[in-house]
Parts: structure tokens; C-alpha cells; sequence
């Protein structure tokens, strides 16, 4: 029984991870791609930092979610480049 608990806290620890990650990640695009890239309206920049861009690719380009270039989202559609966002 013991195993299967901690197995269950490094699951999560993991996870917590990754998601400390992604966050980091996002972070950093607004920075690079979107307030360098020009944009300037508060409220652009806002969505972009809270928005989490890695949840609406697949699984499989998760890892590229937070580069800026266009993603495929599947049916033939791409989700934009963040710097395509300039406002």
C-alpha cells in the first residue's frame, strides 16, 4: 500500500513539474514573441500570459507549444504563431 502512495506523489510531483515548466515556458514566449515582437495592449498581453497555449495542441506538440510558429490543432487547422498576435 505504501508503494502505491508514493508512486502516486512522484506521479504528481512530476506533474507539478511539468506544469511549473509549461508555465515558465509561456512566460517566457510573451516576453520574446509577443511584447518584443511589438505588442503592446495590456490586455493582449494578459491573455497570452494566463492562456494555456500547450492545452489546445495535441499531446505530440506539446513540447513545441510555446515556440513561436504555428501548431497543427487538428482537421486541417493550425493554431497562429504568438507573434501573429500583435495588437
Amino acid at each position: 500500500m505504501g508503494a502505491v502512495f508514493v508512486a502516486g506523489l512522484a506521479t504528481a510531483e512530476a506533474a507539478a513539474q511539468t506544469r511549473a515548466q509549461l508555465d515558465a515556458a509561456r512566460q517566457q514566449m510573451v516576453a520574446t514573441s509577443v511584447i518584443d515582437a511589438g505588442v503592446k495592449h495590456p490586455r493582449v498581453i494578459e491573455a497570452m500570459r494566463t492562456t494555456p497555449r500547450h492545452e489546445f495542441v495535441p499531446r505530440a506538440s506539446r513540447k513545441l507549444a510555446y515556440e513561436d510558429m504555428a501548431l497543427p490543432i487538428g482537421d486541417q487547422q493550425t493554431i497562429s504563431s504568438p507573434a501573429s498576435s500583435r495588437s
